[in-house]
């Protein structure tokens, strides 16, 4: 297995704060079942590197343009990471 990421070379962005749903659901003779379900949404950062559109919004194909980064690092031996893939 080949490694492309080092420890350390991603933070995780919250995008949304955490949501908490209660389900309640109709059962048969034991009358009705309620669960509790949270959610909460992420995503994967470089660091080293900053997004620099002023798309909100981005396609995949704006995501994968390199003139939509611009670097944030004094030494590219700061960026720990030589290949992301994401199933987003």
């Amino acid at each position: 297995m080949k490694r492309f990421c080092w420890p350390g070379a991603l933070l995780l962005a919250y995008q949304r704060g955490l949501k908490q749903y209660l389900e309640t659901y109709l059962s048969d003779a034991r009358g009705a079942l309620t669960r509790m379900r949270a959610e909460v949404d992420y995503v994967p950062h470089l660091r080293g590197v900053k997004w620099n559109s002023a798309t909100a919004n981005p396609s995949d194909v704006q995501l994968g343009t390199k003139s939509n980064w611009a670097s944030v690092y004094s030494n590219h031996k700061e960026v720990l990471c030589a290949k992301l893939i994401t199933n987003g």
